[in-house]
């Protein structure tokens, strides 16, 4: 296959057209029969790709809108009801708001560190200065 190129090439070379080279050859085939077709198919495919991803992308969001969204409507009222109804409902809501005892323990603890911290600061800075 190189050597007819190259036989090629240096005839053409000999014609006067120096500049010709192995990919400039394709140009002088004829075109295909089938060429317009071709280009029918990668444009159908292309669109196809397109469509496909957009379809792919509008499932899950036609989901999130038709179960989940449609399901929080009800859920703020039956939450509500089932937190709020009865005679210890508010007592029920503030234990749940209310802050775990070990956590209160841990920043009370922290926040007497955070003072004696700034207190020997203070007392350095002072000593120094």
């Amino acid at each position: 296959m190189t050597r007819a190129m190259n036989d090629t090439l240096s005839s053409l070379a000999k014609m006067g057209l120096q500049a010709v080279n192995a990919p400039a050859l394709a140009n002088l085939l004829p075109l295909d029969p089938m060429e317009p077709a071709i280009e029918i198919m990668a444009d159908v495919r292309a669109y196809f790709q397109v469509a496909y991803k957009r379809f792919v992308d509008t499932v899950p969001m036609g989901i999130d809108r038709m179960m989940l969204r449609r399901m929080s409507v009800g859920l703020e009222g039956a939450l509500l009801r089932g937190l709020v109804s009865g005679p210890d409902g508010y007592q029920r809501c503030g234990m749940l708001l209310s802050e775990p005892e070990d956590i209160i323990e841990r920043r009370n603890e922290l926040e007497k560190r955070l003072q004696r911290l700034i207190s020997a600061r203070k007392e350095l800075v002072d000593a120094f200065m």
